[in-house]
């Protein structure tokens, strides 16, 4: 398991999990605090894993809005490296918008 973490706008903190099962989707955690209470990871059908690193990257309020926005990007495949594309992956109320480059 390899996860990476970004603090969401309403301070929770998001896990986002590396899988290497046969599922081939990443996982998904939250904690209200980033050290405990973490919820049980769920596997999100949104987010392909070709068993490769992945990257979080919070973007603050002040540049990307009132809600600010979490930017999720791996190869979006599970064929290795074939084709990576970055997404949205966590927006309050608007979930897995697809980002182009």
């Amino acid at each position: 398991m390899e996860g990476v973490v970004a603090q969401l706008s309403d301070g929770r903190v998001m896990m986002n999990i590396r899988n290497e099962g046969s599922e081939h989707r990443r996982a998904v955690s939250y904690s209200p605090n980033g050290a405990t209470n973490w919820s049980v990871p769920k596997f999100d059908p949104n987010l392909r894993e070709p068993i490769c690193f992945g990257s979080l990257l919070a973007v603050p309020r002040e540049i990307a809005g009132a809600d600010g926005v979490v930017l999720f990007s791996n190869p979006d495949n599970v064929r290795p490296r074939r084709q990576d594309r970055s997404r949205a992956l966590w927006r309050p109320k608007k979930r897995h918008r697809q980002v182009e480059r």
